[in-house]
């Protein structure tokens, strides 16, 4: 005999849901109540990473916050290419870290089960939130990258005056400093900024620079973090390549997800790292609005 369709009560459904609607609510105010931004991150490393910004922006000739003119004095020029790249690195840093704040929240949700009565519906839920988990992370992830490929927008503006949008990546750039500038400057070369940055930026760890980078392209340009398990590169009789092998050995060893403690726990190391190297990047901004011209003036 068929088996018999079964059709859903949809007043009995929302009349059970509910109550493990409140359930998330409250779950969600007890998170935010007891785990404040503070708590993620150090306030005062934040407060030190805006002040840098904003110091590079005034070393920079960018629009200071507050002007004061006399009666007959000219309105000073300033460069607002260089407010319109500041504000735009500010606006990644703050969104990588609301991101980061969004991952650390859906971190703990297995503890929200607690809260109802009926586990099948609790369980349900909670498959939701792991997945928004794994959707903020992976979004985390691309945002703080970027927000690398803006600091490298900075440093080729400060040591090559290229003001152009995305024409290179932070790799790019920070490798162009080490080509073509570092053998000619033993200031730069022997500056601990310049250690502390370059350092990061060759790191293929997982708390390195070129490991969160592959990261985001893998992210953005082939497959989510979840399914890295079931990468495959396919070889057909016409086409064989021994980069794509390396490429799928690559992906499944380095780049594959870890547990949600782990993932959270280096997401909040790359973000420290990338907060305290900022007083690095206003140093080699210095360093860099001094020796650039020095190195036109002796080419003349």
């Amino acid at each position: 005999m068929a088996n018999k369709k079964e059709y859903i009560d949809l007043d009995k459904l929302i009349e059970k849901t509910e109550p493990l609607l409140h359930a998330s609510y409250r779950y969600h105010l007890e998170r935010l109540k007891y785990n404040s931004n503070e708590q993620y991150i150090d306030s005062s490393l934040i407060e030190t990473a805006e002040y840098n910004v904003k110091e590079i922006r005034s070393m920079l000739g960018g629009v200071p916050e507050l002007l004061i003119l006399g009666r007959d004095e000219d309105k000073p020029f300033y460069d607002t290419y260089v407010d319109s790249m500041i504000n735009e690195l500010i606006f990644s840093i703050k969104k990588s870290y609301d991101t980061m704040v969004q991952v650390m929240l859906y971190r703990r949700i297995e503890c929200f089960s607690r809260y109802y009565e009926d586990q099948k519906l609790a369980d349900l839920l909670v498959d939701i939130y792991k997945k928004e988990f794994w959707s903020h992370l992976e979004m985390a992830y691309i945002r703080l990258a970027s927000t690398w490929d803006r600091i490298g927008r900075l440093l080729d503006f400060v040591y090559f005056n290229i003001r152009q949008y995305d024409k290179d990546g932070y790799l790019s750039t920070i490798q162009k400093i080490n080509v073509n500038l570092i053998p000619m400057s033993v200031q730069l070369r022997e500056s601990n900024a310049w250690k502390k940055v370059w350092d990061y930026s060759k790191s293929e760890s997982v708390n390195g620079l070129k490991w969160l980078l592959s990261r985001r392209n893998l992210i953005v340009h082939q497959i989510s973090l979840q399914e890295i398990e079931y990468f495959d590169v396919e070889d057909t009789e016409f086409y064989h390549s021994e980069h794509n092998h390396i490429l799928e050995n690559t992906v499944k060893k380095k780049l594959k997800p870890m547990s949600p403690n782990e993932e959270a726990k280096h997401l909040k190391k790359h973000i420290v790292i990338t907060l305290e190297l900022f007083e690095d990047i206003k140093e080699l901004c210095n360093i860099g609005t001094e020796l650039i011209p020095k190195l036109i003036n002796s080419t003349r």
